[in-house]
């Protein structure tokens, strides 16, 4: 089965960008000065003084300012949780250049989340961030081409998307992109540039690992290794793909590629049965394990 993660609503996905505490910090120092920060006291440092310098940059016409103020009124950082200020300063920010910014604002309006579900809107977002160089804005968009939302639905549009995203470095899109060039969706079926997009996308997101492992285990666009498949499955499964678990499993149990194990085999379709994977339940039960 080809994991596609084309979904790509998580809790995760909004709130990275130019709203990371790394770059709100590094922010603070290019806007004060490294001097005055130093002078700052203990408290001033901390997530309230740091709401107070955002808020003071923000009226004063910082972008940046406002997305990252804004990101600390989404998650009730040094300051009370308030989703529709967040939306309001994410708008001010989107409207002052943030293309990070919008992309977040784009994904509220998507979820819902301090404002009126809109999905128009939340494409017209991620098309505006897209236009300014957010690859993970542009995945978004490609996203709602794929599934419709928001848009009409445009298989074409979503590929010529995931593949602007990918290049600008967002791991997701790779492994949709490679999803569509698997299945043939939008694209002629490339099952060995489906393996590549694979391998690019799995040094930043696990679906695409347990993508790339399927393709060495059944030797689709690469040739057959199942050592090398059982590795990075090994891989997905630590990080939580149950169905590279239970691909895993289904190698010890056979031996291929590794030692068979037979009772490592049941532990491992156990753990995936636990995690709400049907395919290896269905084992379990069937008494084959």
């Amino acid at each position: 089965m080809i994991v596609d993660a084309r979904a790509r609503v998580r809790g995760s996905e909004f709130g990275a960008g130019d709203g990371d505490e790394g770059s709100m910090r590094g922010y603070l120092t290019c806007v004060i000065g490294v001097a005055m920060v130093s002078q700052l006291s203990v408290d001033a440092q901390e997530p309230r003084g740091i709401a107070a310098a955002l808020r003071r940059n923000c009226e004063a016409g910082s972008a940046a300012a406002c997305s990252n103020l804004a990101r600390m009124y989404a998650k009730g950082e040094g300051v009370p949780q308030d989703k529709p200020k967040a939306t309001q300063l994410y708008q001010k920010a989107c409207d002052a250049g943030s293309a990070g910014a919008c992309r977040e604002l784009g994904g509220m309006y998507l979820e819902g989340n301090g404002v009126a579900e809109d999905l128009a809107k939340a494409a017209g977002l991620f098309r505006k961030a897209c236009e300014q160089g957010d690859a993970e804005a542009c995945g978004h968009l490609a996203n709602a081409y794929d599934t419709g939302l928001g848009v009409h639905q445009d298989d074409a549009t979503a590929v010529r998307l995931n593949q602007k995203a990918c290049e600008g470095g967002d791991a997701l899109a790779c492994n949709n992109l490679g999803v569509a060039y698997d299945r043939g969706e939008g694209v002629t079926q490339d099952k060995v540039k489906a393996a590549l997009l694979y391998e690019k996308a799995c040094k930043g997101h696990i679906a695409a690992c347990g993508n790339l492992a399927r393709m060495y285990d059944r030797g689709e666009g690469v040739p057959i290794d199942k050592a090398k498949a059982a590795r990075i499955y090994t891989k997905s499964c630590a990080a939580g793909d149950v169905e590279a678990c239970t691909n895993l499993a289904r190698l010890y149990d056979k031996g291929e590629g590794v030692p068979a194990d037979k009772g490592l085999a049941r532990q491992i379709y156990r753990t995936a049965c636990d995690a709400g994977w049907l395919a290896a339940c269905k084992e379990i039960e069937n008494g084959r394990r």
